[in-house]
């Protein structure tokens, strides 16, 4: 009888499946001398925003002769701590895929576009990386914010990922809706309770079984996963107080159901979701759209700033 734990391990329950990080005690490689793990998961991820950048945002106030990023400029400042990690292109362009929907489109194919068949010359980088990597629950995951203003039903500005060079990959928009594909069992029908509570008994038997420092990550990961979920409630709860004041609903767009009425908070749950996905191990690969390809989403979100983000741009 083999009674060697299965790496790829999860938590079950009535209607609910929580895949977990990589764990020494289900028999994941140790941490090495140099930081990591040996044989570590790849992860890839592909974040796309449109309308280009402000002149000299990706450029580093320096740069060593070797090509190391020395010190970063004021907008790049939040990545600081990563920076030896960061490696910075320029001068890339691919003329075959210019102009919103096109470049949009074959952003991750390099491809010419055919937008009377919706052709973009190819399967796009991530599926074909995704059919390379391991086997995953989710062999990749296409997020990206709901569309806005003109163009936002146009297939071409709103597809990175690519099946094949003709079909794109669904993509998920609504923050519960993914947690749900990650975390949840739909066969089974929705339960309204946290994902934590439904495997709770398994979860106290794997923590019993797990080495210290197995415990202390199974704890800051179900941590995560209970700070995502109370973020979801508390956004939708915002978002059917403001559909229900009629003073707002008179002057507001009314949000679609299930996306939060703050976009600051819509983005960051997206971010946090995808991190969940890879940490969780449900998927490798995951491609985030901050926007469709010719965005005319207002920006007064932010302070001071009035008009869309594709007027702005110009």
């Amino acid at each position: 009888m083999n009674n060697s734990p299965n790496r790829r391990a999860f938590l079950r329950g009535v209607g609910a499946c929580l895949f977990l990080p990589t764990l020494e005690s289900m028999g994941a490689p140790a941490p090495s001398l140099k930081g990591g793990t040996v044989g570590s998961a790849t992860r890839l991820a592909y974040l796309y925003f449109p309308n280009g950048a402000a002149a000299g945002s990706w450029a580093p106030s320096s740069v060593s002769r070797d090509g190391r990023l020395e010190r970063l400029n004021n907008w790049m400042s939040p990545l600081e701590p990563h920076k030896g990690d960061l490696v910075v292109t320029r001068n890339l362009w691919t003329p075959r895929g210019n102009g919103h929907g096109a470049g949009t489109a074959t952003w991750l194919t390099g491809g010419a576009f055919d937008g009377r068949r919706n052709d973009v010359g190819s399967a796009s980088v991530d599926q074909m990386v995704a059919r390379r990597l391991p086997a995953s629950p989710l062999p990749s995951l296409e997020i990206s914010t709901n569309g806005e203003g003109s163009f936002s039903g146009s297939l071409s500005r709103n597809c990175l990922s690519w099946t094949s060079r003709d079909t794109p990959a669904v993509r998920e928009t609504v923050p519960r809706a993914i947690f749900d594909k990650l975390f949840r069992r739909s066969k089974e029908g929705f339960v309204d309770k946290s994902v934590l509570d439904l495997v709770l008994s398994q979860s106290k038997d794997l923590k019993r079984r797990a080495s210290g420092a197995d415990q202390r990550k199974i704890d800051e990961y179900f941590d995560a996963v209970r700070a995502v979920e109370k973020r979801l409630a508390f956004a939708e709860e915002q978002s059917l107080r403001m559909s229900e004041d009629q003073a707002l609903t008179d002057t507001l767009r009314r949000p679609k159901p299930g996306i939060p009425s703050s976009h600051e908070e819509y983005v960051r749950q997206l971010l946090d979701l995808m991190a969940l996905a890879f940490w969780s191990g449900a998927t490798r690969v995951s491609t985030f759209m901050l926007d469709h390809g010719q965005s005319n989403r207002y920006f007064n979100f932010l302070p001071g700033v009035k008009g869309t983000w594709h007027a702005l741009s110009h």
